[in-house]
């Protein structure tokens, strides 16, 4: 599998931020974090420009976004809410419902599965 090596920006680590260091994917995968002077010559890289890259966020409790709400149960809904989470960040999201009906908190929850499906 190709690897991408992305540059040229500021990568943050658990402990610190460091610019001199090049982040190398294979795929979707982070596989590791070389000096950037090691990068082969025939790299497939992405220049940073200066920007930063650091790990997606996890929103654990998230009830809309975009205009829609879970509680809109409708796949469309889902996936607006998605979608501007992901434009900013977010590379995994645990949607809540609000205390509902019964009936309706099992059409949120199939709303939700016809999205993901989707």
């Amino acid at each position: 599998m190709m690897k991408t090596y992305f540059y040229g920006g500021c990568v943050v680590l658990p402990d610190r931020v460091v610019t001199d260091m090049a982040v190398v994917a294979e795929g979707e995968r982070i596989v590791g974090l070389i000096p950037v002077g090691e990068m082969p010559a025939d790299a497939e890289r992405v220049d940073l420009d200066g920007g930063y890259l650091l790990p997606g966020f996890v929103d654990i409790h998230v009830h809309g976004g975009g205009g829609a709400d879970l509680m809109d149960a409708t796949p469309e809904a889902v996936r607006r809410m998605a979608q501007l989470h992901c434009a900013h960040g977010t590379t995994a999201m645990c949607p809540t419902t609000m205390t509902c009906p019964t009936e309706q908190l099992l059409r949120c929850i199939d709303a939700y599965r016809e999205a993901k499906e989707q």
